[in-house]
């Protein structure tokens, strides 16, 4: 049976954020240098060393709140909060927090170009924009490590990361995105609905997927499927397509073309003229991308002159077109595996 794969579209400049990298300017004794945000907070349990308040910066320059670390050494943990200020500029929001704790500033869960996987943190929590969440607090305290005997191990440290958003649900983003935090921060699962789309091939709804829920136009990557409209599917598994792994993954028979596939989301044909042919239908762009990423092509009838307009586009301008802020990527929905890891 052939897999069923969505592929949906996101917006960088809505959810590439930086995180609490700069501006400690009153607490640089807390920031381990060298090491990329967030923030990184060193707690000295038994000394007066200060556990805060950081700044939360949202972009690179824009402080919109602070978090507090508090000890607890009477139950033995750690209070975390998160606080937006009322004074900062623009109706500022919490939309998600990430927070880790380790003894070594070394093993806190990196990628390979050495940032912060913030998906892996231990403690994630995601709030609606429409909740306009101004103050978190880590809803456990959280237990400090000992050592094989019994005693405090000290100091700790704390990786502590926010996204934010102001009322024009304007999110902070860096000039160069970070494509692998971006790609941690996923989901490993949601649950999906499709509808037809308007100028995509259908409408994907996302629920139970934390900050990724809502509408996005989307695509299908496999052409033999069997889909319901209007029925909810859940535990579909997220992938990114930027994974440099992809290609292990057994989602589609060409991996190696979805730069090429990323390249097309980010063109907005349809509508547009294409030369003496017409304007570029969705069912043309589908076409396109069945060409490109499924061993089967498109089916009979739809391969036309405005399909062939889309692949040599692709081919003379795909090869230098970046991604970067404001651009769209492709996030991939799949089926749960079988137990085998079939689909």
């Amino acid at each position: 049976m052939k897999k069923i794969q969505f592929i949906f579209t996101l917006s960088l400049l809505a959810l590439i954020f930086s995180s609490c990298d700069k501006g400690l300017k009153e607490n640089k004794d807390l920031l381990i240098k060298g090491v990329p945000a967030p923030i990184y907070i060193d707690v000295d349990l038994l000394g007066d060393c200060p556990s805060g308040p950081i700044d939360l910066i949202a972009g690179q320059h824009t402080v919109v709140g602070q978090i507090y670390v508090e000890k607890d050494l009477d139950n033995e943990c750690l209070k975390v909060t998160y606080k937006i200020d009322g004074a900062a500029e623009g109706d500022w929001f919490l939309t998600e927090v990430h927070l880790e704790m380790v003894t070594d500033p070394n093993v806190f869960p990196m990628t390979k170009t050495g940032n912060p996987k913030i998906g892996n943190f231990k403690f994630k929590y995601s709030f609606s924009p429409f909740e306009n969440t101004k103050e978190f607090a880590i809803p456990e305290c959280i237990p400090l490590p000992k050592d094989a005997s019994g005693k405090l191990i000290s100091p700790v440290y704390i990786a502590a990361h926010g996204v934010v958003g102001n009322k024009e649900n304007v999110i902070g983003y860096t000039d160069t995105p970070n494509f692998e935090e971006f790609c941690a921060s996923l989901p490993k699962t949601v649950d999906l609905t499709v509808v037809d789309g308007v100028s995509s091939y259908f409408t994907s709804t996302i629920s139970d997927g934390g900050w990724l829920n809502g509408t996005y136009p989307s695509w299908c990557l496999v052409r033999v499927i069997t889909i319901n409209r209007n029925y909810l599917y859940d535990n579909f598994e997220v992938y990114c397509s930027l994974d440099p792994d992809l290609k292990d993954y057994g989602l589609v028979d060409f991996p190696e073309n979805m730069p090429l596939v990323n390249y097309i989301l980010n063109q907005d044909y349809v509508g547009k003229p294409a030369g003496e042919y017409g304007l570029v239908t969705k069912n043309d762009v589908q076409a396109a991308i069945w060409k490109l990423i499924d061993e089967l092509g498109p089916p009979s009838g739809w391969t036309n002159n405005r399909v062939n307009w889309i692949l040599n586009d692709v081919a003379i301008n795909a090869p230098n077109f970046v991604l970067g802020c404001g651009s769209i990527i492709g996030v991939i929905l799949a089926p749960p595996r079988n137990p085998d890891g079939t689909y």
